[in-house]
C-alpha cells in the first residue's frame, strides 16, 4: 500500500515527528520507519527527533524499517521516478563522489589548539 502525503518544509527541512497527522497515519515514532537517501541509494533509518533536507523537488520515500525491498510491490519503479527527476547535488557531496572510490584518506594530527575545552560527563547525572 502506498500513500501520496503533501507536507510543507521550514527553511528548507522537514520533521515527521513534528506532523502529528502523519504520525498518527504511520503510528510514527512507536513504529520504526526509513526513508530513501538518494546519495546513498539506500534506505536509512529515521531518528525520532531528526529534520530531513528536503530540496525543492524533491519527494521522500518512507518504509517500515521491518521491510526489505521485495516487500514493497512497484518500489523500484517508484525510486526509479525519484531519480529521473535530475535533482541537484549538493557540492560537498559531488566533491566527495568525484574522489577515486580507491583513494585511502589518511587523517593526521590536528593542528589547531585545544585551550579551555569543557567536557561534559553525561554518565553521572546525579
Amino acid at each position: 500500500m502506498y500513500v501520496q502525503e503533501k507536507r510543507s518544509v521550514k527553511n528548507g527541512c522537514y520533521s515527521l515527528y513534528s506532523d502529528a497527522e502523519l504520525c498518527g497515519l504511520i503510528n510514527f515514532p512507536v513504529r520504526r520507519w526509513t526513508v530513501y537517501d538518494r546519495f546513498l541509494k539506500s534506505f536509512v533509518p529515521i531518528p525520532t527527533f531528526s529534520n530531513l533536507v528536503v530540496i525543492k523537488g524533491e519527494f521522500l520515500v518512507l518504509r517500515l524499517s521491518s521491510f526489505m525491498d521485495s516487500d514493497c510491490e512497484g518500489l523500484e519503479k517508484l525510486l526509479l521516478k525519484l531519480q529521473l527527476q535530475k535533482l541537484p547535488e549538493p557540492q560537498h557531496l559531488k566533491c566527495i563522489r568525484d574522489q577515486d572510490d580507491n583513494a585511502v584518506e589518511q587523517s593526521g594530527s590536528s593542528k589547531r589548539a585545544r585551550r579551555g575545552q569543557d567536557v561534559v560527563d553525561l554518565t553521572d547525572l546525579e
